[in-house]
């Protein structure tokens, strides 16, 4: 029950490599398909399932290795979460950068092939903000989590600039003729 038929130091390596794996396998599925966890959560409860399967099922019926290849899919999960937050270069080759798929109205063709994203699509996610409207949108984003994320323009940013300098000319007329 206690005695490992693996040795602890490879089962820790198993477990790094397989982790590693995943992680890197991961990045290379949409992240729209992920949507609501991070990569590193699917990739700790596969894991987690997976180690524990086996000592449950008797293919290893050591608790010790069930326990030291939990210990190190953890640990590792904490190292490159604590890696994730110091470094933005660690955060982007663990969890990806943001993408831009808006940008002043006009949708970001290579933002859209990257996050493997139709401009339907885009334009299904704009809809969900009761907006419908492209021109509205400054910037929107693919988050690292997989959500899309839309920033809109300010009602009086679509005027020109002339327009704005005349509605400042109105303005200070206004109160001139008030102080009159």
């Amino acid at each position: 029950m206690w005695q490992p038929t693996i040795p602890p130091w490879e089962v820790a390596l198993r477990a790094s490599i397989v982790y590693l794996f995943l992680i890197a396998l991961f990045r290379v599925v949409p992240r729209r398909e992920l949507a609501r966890y991070s990569v590193s959560d699917i990739i700790v409860l596969f894991l987690v399932t997976v180690a524990v399967r086996r000592s449950i099922v008797v293919d290893d019926n050591s608790l010790t290795t069930a326990f030291v290849g939990l210990a190190t899919i953890f640990g590792l999960d904490q190292l490159l979460d604590a890696l994730s937050r110091r470094s933005l270069w660690w955060s982007h080759v663990i969890q990806g950068r943001r993408l831009v798929l808006i940008r002043d109205g006009h949708p970001m063709a290579k933002g859209l092939a990257e996050a493997k994203l139709s401009l339907d699509d885009l334009l299904a996610q704009l809809r969900t903000t009761g907006r419908q409207d492209i021109s509205d949108v400054s910037w929107a984003f693919l988050e690292k989590d997989g959500r899309v994320t839309f920033l809109f323009r300010h009602p009086k940013s679509k005027q020109k600039p002339k327009d704005k300098a005349r509605e400042r000319s109105d303005a200070d007329d206004r109160v001139k003729d008030e102080d009159d």
